[in-house]
């Protein structure tokens, strides 16, 4: 995505990942 909550494999995962997630 473009600047948005991504898990760390760099996957869209807002809603599936929202403990581990990072601003790419």
């Amino acid at each position: 995505g473009l600047g948005v909550e991504i898990d760390e494999k760099g996957m869209e995962a807002i809603m599936a990942k929202p403990w581990r997630v990072t601003r790419g």
